[in-house]
């Protein structure tokens, strides 16, 4: 399909920007609009020298091109993201000239493209959501409240026994501004007021794991904040963040992923 140099600069500028806000999302960056339209019509620009006065540009390093685009897009810290961008470039790019073989209009090509790129951002969404990857735990006690890094855990199913709530195990060295000052002692014959033993089996372990229910537990997710109620475990079998139960994430209160 022939199209003239202004319309094949506005397809591949738009090309390109799709591509940066693709690489943005997937590199978690930051985009700027203004540096981001400077970004792409700077590859428009290389794209139209190379297919038209330049044509030895054709043979030239594409990698140079994305490189200085990320640069402009994001500066020095985000070249790092060239290689994605480059990606995302190479990606849109061959779904165009498939659509343009097969007759589409040069409408129906960026419209596409863009459709495409939406979906894309939305597979990868949803599976950040359904990995917890970003989740944050929140825990309230007794005037007191730490932030844990977390992680949905499928194979964590413990419920206690005594108020049949879910229980997130949580490293015990996130919890240290919650105990006493004393902290656990270390063995169980004597636990601190307001815990008691638990048997638990989870992706960290099994054992028995001093636990206690606090005043307010809250899961954060990409600033989305959700109440739960639930029983915190404690552990230090090499527990890096906390684990929490599937069963909030199917609650439709607590839907983190909407």
């Amino acid at each position: 399909m022939r199209v003239n140099g202004e319309a094949y600069f506005l397809i591949n500028g738009w090309m390109d920007f799709l591509s940066l806000v693709l690489t943005a999302r997937l590199a978690s960056l930051r985009l700027r609009p203004g540096r981001a339209a400077l970004a792409a019509a700077f590859g428009a620009g290389y794209a139209l020298l190379a297919h038209g006065l330049w044509p030895a540009l054709r043979s030239g390093p594409m990698l140079a091109a994305a490189l200085i685009m990320a640069g402009m897009a994001w500066g020095a810290r985000g070249m790092k993201s060239c290689p994605l961008l480059l990606a995302a470039l190479m990606l849109l790019s061959g779904l165009a000239d498939f659509l343009w073989a097969r007759g589409v209009p040069a409408a129906g090509v960026t419209a596409l493209c863009g459709l495409c790129v939406l979906i894309l951002i939305r597979i990868y969404e949803g599976m950040k959501a359904k990995s917890g990857e970003g989740l944050q735990l929140r825990i309230s006690w007794r005037g007191r409240t730490v932030c844990l890094p977390a992680l949905r855990d499928s194979g964590n199913l413990l419920r206690d026994p005594v108020t049949g709530l879910p229980v997130i195990v949580a490293p015990s060295s996130g919890l240290l501004p919650l105990l006493p000052e004393a902290g656990l002692p270390s063995g169980w014959a004597e636990l601190p007021r307001g815990f008691r033993l638990i048997q638990a089996r989870t992706a960290a372990g099994r054992g028995l794991l001093p636990c206690f229910h606090p005043d307010a537990v809250t899961l954060v997710f990409h600033g989305r904040v959700s109440d739960a109620d639930a029983v915190i475990a404690l552990s230090d079998r090499g527990v890096s963040r906390a684990l929490v139960p599937d069963a909030f994430f199917c609650q439709e209160e607590v839907d983190l992923h909407a």
